[in-house]
């Protein structure tokens, strides 16, 4: 600790002294006042009777009290934006009561939510929700606590329908609702698609015991969850359920896969962009300036763009090119031009997409899912411009 006075100068008191004296004298008549001028690392000094006129004779009245303080620091732990909020009360004597401070600065990680604070980065030590109290004792520093977004790609799950919910009628005309009257056993046209599987059981949850998941839509038994940039889930409004924000990625809660939603701003991810199967198909391309890497517009160059952006919260590199039944999974059959529900994948032009499918008569061809009908057709791999829409999972 050090002491000062402006007339007598200053002094270094070491711990555990019971007196000081201040090295310049002081002429009779003087003015004194002494104060702390640095603190003790741990401690809060305070000075008693430490100021006075006039004087006539040596001071002895002066006195010094050292109470032990305790510091509260909060962490970030890794965050990707905003900042840690600072206690303005810290340092706090031992045994106040501390109130733990809110995410004040707007803290933020890709691909994970805010979920209080903890005494140890790996979440392991006590945790404390803002606004929650404790006794201090001990120096301490609080980690921001961070909860994985629940959005994640997984292993790869059930087949998705195929989303037709609509049969011809009797004398084969346009699409109808389906029936015992135009699709039964005794129909001219039985067992259509539209009678059967997950798709019309979404339609009557009591009866049939399916239900999507909370937050979901899309038609029949698909069940989409649009997200933001950062793997959010994003609100869904209206009737049917539409996304209440434009989506940059779609979970499918039945497969488990997160597909990549394409832009319409000439960007990166912008849908006319056109690009070529392979690392060797080094030609300038059908993508803009987006790529400038050698080769540019092909799919290895375009994969390792997405996976740079953290798109999603997508952290380990691992968007890659469907393969074809992948592309197939979302392919609505009870609509077309294009054939997906655009009100979650939107910007889907009326192109053939590029599967990860070699085909196995001639392997420079691969298979592409055309989205204006559901076609599909093995493609030559170094001269056609196919659309990419990348994909995650478990794998």
């Amino acid at each position: 600790m050090k002491l000062s006075d402006n007339n007598a100068g200053s002094s270094t008191i070491t711990a555990g002294a019971t007196s000081f004296t201040l090295p310049n004298a002081l002429n009779a008549g003087s003015n004194y006042a002494v104060s702390v001028q640095t603190q003790p690392t741990g401690q809060t000094c305070t000075v008693s009777n430490g100021s006075g006129t006039n004087i006539a004779a040596n001071v002895t009245t002066v006195s010094v009290t050292c109470i032990s303080t305790y510091t509260v620091t909060y962490n970030g732990n890794v965050n990707t934006g905003g900042t840690v909020p600072t206690d303005g009360n810290s340092p706090y004597t031992s045994g106040a009561t501390v109130t733990v401070l809110g995410n004040t600065g707007s803290l933020t990680k890709t691909g994970y939510t805010f979920n209080g604070w903890n005494t140890a980065a790996n979440a392991t030590g006590t945790s404390y929700a803002p606004a929650a109290t404790f006794t201090i004792n001990a120096a301490l520093t609080l980690y921001a606590k961070w909860t994985a977004n629940t959005h994640a790609a997984g292993p790869t799950g059930l087949l998705n329908d195929t989303g037709q919910i609509h049969c011809l009628n009797v004398a084969g005309t346009p699409w109808e609702a389906c029936s015992e009257t135009n699709t039964g056993k005794t129909s001219p046209r039985p067992g259509q698609d539209g009678r059967f599987g997950r798709d019309p059981a979404a339609g009557n949850p009591v009866l049939s015991g399916f239900s999507k998941p909370a937050g979901s839509g899309g038609n029949g038994g698909f069940a989409f969850t649009p997200l933001d940039v950062s793997g959010n889930a994003i609100a869904l409004t209206g009737t049917p359920p539409v996304p209440s924000a434009t989506p940059r990625c779609i979970k499918d809660n039945v497969t488990n896969l997160i597909w990549e939603v394409k832009t319409n701003d000439s960007g990166l991810q912008d849908m006319d962009w056109g690009y070529l199967w392979g690392s060797n198909a080094a030609v300038a391309g059908q993508c803009g300036s987006t790529l400038t890497v050698a080769g540019a517009c092909n799919n290895v160059n375009y994969i390792n763009a997405v996976n740079a952006l953290n798109l999603c919260g997508e952290t380990a590199d691992d968007w890659r090119l469907p393969s074809r039944r992948e592309l197939l999974s979302i392919l609505d059959h009870d609509r077309y031009n294009p054939a997906i529900d655009p009100a979650y994948f939107l910007n889907t032009p009326n192109k053939y997409y590029w599967s990860a499918d070699l085909w196995a008569n001639n392997t420079l061809y691969a298979w592409t899912v055309y989205f204006s009908d559901g076609n599909t057709v093995a493609t030559d791999r170094a001269t056609y411009y196919g659309s990419i829409r990348l994909v995650r999972s478990g794998q």
